[in-house]
């Protein structure tokens, strides 16, 4: 397994990742990432530095009606659980070594206190995160107390058929071609979101809606769209809700990453018109990756990047996303995966070991500055 101080690991117990395989895994990260918010939305990180609040996150923290936590220590309740042949509960630890994320609550206590730039986190998951279950609580808590720097990385999921978050909605006059990245046979390449869309009707308009969120607004005036940018892709108009052309993305325009253009509207906006725009006749597809949204305010950015069924290996398999997740500029990373692997009739653990690490690892050469916690 891969050793960094940068890299933060929560494992269960026997087996894979716990006694129901990879399933406790899941069971510990929900836990470790409870210490970070709290249910009353308060935050405090200690280890070297403290940030205010009641409860310590991945220091030492006390979760109502359980143990406290400090260290490694088992996962116990008031009450003894049914015996269970295959849940080894004495196995099942949290490791707390709050160093490994030094960097990342000492980003959290300048923001705090100095109420200027932002922090970028990036949520990686399966099911649990394309929905933004865990991610949309972790981002209200966060931004409540840190900040709110805008909703973060978007996908059109129910134009690809698909649920999508509470929080946004997405709709298009034209049926798109679509692919999750859990479908590797299937054509188009997948990028940041483990999803793609693609038309290549010239009539095609993408709306898009945002929603508050726990008393958050998530008006945005920045947007960057991660899209194929070739010869033959598209441009794009974007309209308000009035239909008013308040920006336009060129294919052929330059940019600093090969795969994104963003926009800076002169006010905040919370519906807006994608409308496919081909100037020339070679151009004859328009491909969309993801859609970031920023309102260019301090706090923290939390973008969410989940497919239902996703496994380790599908995102190792995206041949963009790795390439595109630098554009997102993490201090934090967060995967939550695994869940799917422990429907397999059987687990090769050292193989599964290898895919996260791989995982990791490619994150790591495109974005160097981040931080993990799995």
């Amino acid at each position: 397994m891969l050793k960094n101080k940068r890299f933060k690991v929560c494992p269960g117990g026997s087996g894979v990742w716990g006694g129901l395989k990879v399933g406790a895994g899941i069971l510990v990260f929900f836990l470790t990432t409870a210490l970070y918010v709290s249910a009353q939305g308060q935050v405090s990180v200690s280890g070297t530095d403290s940030v205010s609040g009641t409860d310590s996150v991945l220091g030492s923290a006390t979760i109502p009606g359980s143990a406290t936590i400090s260290g490694a220590l088992p996962i116990t309740a008031d009450s003894t659980p049914p015996k269970y042949s295959f849940i080894s509960a004495d196995s099942s630890l949290i490791y707390n070594d709050s160093s490994a994320l030094s960097s990342f609550f000492q980003k959290l206590k300048s923001l705090r206190e100095n109420k200027t730039g932002t922090i970028r986190i990036v949520h990686i998951g399966d099911s649990h995160i394309q929905a933004d279950v865990f991610s949309g609580k972790l981002r209200q808590n966060f931004q409540t107390t840190f900040g709110n720097a805008g909703r973060g990385l978007i996908f059109p999921y129910k134009v690809a058929k698909t649920n999508e978050p509470s929080s946004f909605k997405t709709s298009s006059n034209v049926a798109w071609q679509a692919k999750r990245n859990v479908f590797p046979d299937q054509p188009l390449p997948i990028g940041i979101s483990g999803v793609t869309i693609e038309t290549g009707d010239t009539s095609s308009e993408l709306r898009l809606v945002v929603k508050d969120q726990g008393g958050l607004d998530y008006s945005f005036n920045k947007l960057t769209l991660f899209h194929a940018k070739n010869e033959e892709n598209f441009d794009f108009a974007v309209y308000d809700s009035l239909y008013r052309e308040i920006g336009y993305v060129s294919t052929s325009a330059g940019s600093i990453n090969k795969f994104t253009s963003t926009l800076l509207f002169d006010k905040p906006y919370k519906r807006v018109i994608l409308k496919s725009c081909p100037r020339t006749t070679s151009q004859t597809c328009a491909r969309i990756y993801g859609i970031l949204l920023e309102n260019c305010q301090p706090g923290v950015l939390y973008s969410m990047t989940g497919v239902n069924g996703a496994e380790f290996r599908h995102f190792n398999a995206s041949v963009y996303f790795t390439e595109q997740l630098s554009a997102l500029k993490p201090d934090l990373v967060i995967i939550s995966m695994g869940t799917n692997e422990g429907f397999a009739p059987a687990i090769d653990k050292e193989k599964f070991y290898s895919q996260i690490d791989s995982l990791v690892l490619a994150i790591k050469r495109s974005s160097p500055g981040a931080e993990f916690l799995l």
